[in-house]
C-alpha cells in the first residue's frame, strides 16, 4: 500500500470520484461518449494526479493541488450543463456545487499543512 492511500483526503477524493461515477451513471446512455465519459475521466484524473503528487520526490505539490482543484472546476461546469439539459434538478445541482466547492477547500487546506 502507498502512504497517500491511508490519507484522509485520498479517501475523501476516492469518495467523491466514487459519487462522479453513481451520478453519471444515471445519465441518459446516449451521452455515454459525452458528458459520462467526460465527467468519469475528470474524476480518475484527480485521483491519478493526487497519487503522482504522493510519490514524487520533487516539490510539485501546489502544481498537483492546481490539476486536482481545475478537474473539479470542469466538473463543476459539466453539472451546470447537466443541469440545463434537465439531466439533474436543482437540488440535485445545488449539492454538486457545494461538494466541489468543499473537495477544493479541503485540497487547499491540506496544502496549507504540508
Amino acid at each position: 500500500m502507498f502512504k497517500f492511500q491511508s490519507q484522509v483526503l485520498y479517501e475523501q477524493l476516492s469518495l467523491f470520484a466514487k459519487e462522479v461515477f453513481v451520478l453519471s451513471g444515471k445519465l441518459p446512455a446516449y451521452e455515454s461518449n459525452g458528458l459520462i465519459k467526460q465527467l468519469r475521466g475528470l474524476a480518475s484524473g484527480i485521483l491519478e494526479d493526487y497519487a503522482e503528487s504522493s510519490v514524487r520526490t520533487s516539490k510539485t505539490g501546489n502544481y498537483i493541488t492546481e490539476k486536482c482543484v481545475t478537474n473539479i472546476a470542469k466538473i463543476s461546469s459539466l453539472i451546470d450543463l447537466c443541469h440545463h439539459l434537465g439531466y439533474i434538478d436543482k437540488f440535485v445541482h445545488d449539492k454538486w456545487l457545494w461538494s466541489c466547492n468543499d473537495t477544493v477547500k479541503r485540497l487547499y487546506d491540506s496544502e496549507k499543512h504540508k
